[in-house]
């Protein structure tokens, strides 16, 4: 298997089990939940008060139509589940040794939408091979517990990270 596709396939099921972790042990360690509603209700204030008044009343309606049309895209009834929130280039550390994507950076994951076309990140193919990362990205991910050890949502990681 060439090293593009072995990471293709590592994030795959990272971004399965990922998702796969029940809400309930999510919760329980204090990850917090996206509210789409009042994200776009916050959006739309926001660009009443700051963009409109600076805008020609033609480029207002254009405005507006799109805010009508992103608010019927707004489905609070979406399956959610986790998500990590920022996996990018950055947060995907390819260890050459052991032939094993490593992911950080566990700081803005939620119970949110998860993406449903393609997985949340852009993989370089490339990192820093760093063993120490994985204890590090552990830990970020059953951080925030407020003390209770979070075993399932490690076990989603652990059952990932060691194939």
């Amino acid at each position: 298997m060439r090293q593009g596709e072995r990471i293709a396939e590592q994030l795959a099921t990272f971004l399965t089990a990922f998702h796969e972790t029940p809400k309930s042990v999510a919760r329980e360690c204090g990850v917090s939940e996206q509210d789409p509603l009042k994200d776009h209700e916050d959006l739309v204030r926001e660009i009443e008060t700051l963009v409109l008044p600076r805008l020609a009343s033609h480029e207002v309606e254009v405005i507006r139509a799109f805010l009508t049309e992103l608010a019927a895209e707004v489905k609070p009834t979406r399956p959610t589940a986790l998500v990590h929130g920022d996996l990018a280039g950055e947060h995907i550390l390819w260890d050459a040794g052991q032939h094993q994507v490593n992911i950080i950076d566990f700081g803005d994951r939620s119970i949110g939408d998860p993406p449903s076309t393609s997985p949340d990140c852009s993989p370089t193919g490339s990192g820093s091979p760093n063993a120490s990362r994985t204890s590090t990205a552990d830990r970020r991910m059953r951080g925030g517990c407020g003390g209770h050890s979070c075993t399932s949502a490690g076990r989603h990681w652990r059952r990932w990270h060691t194939r």
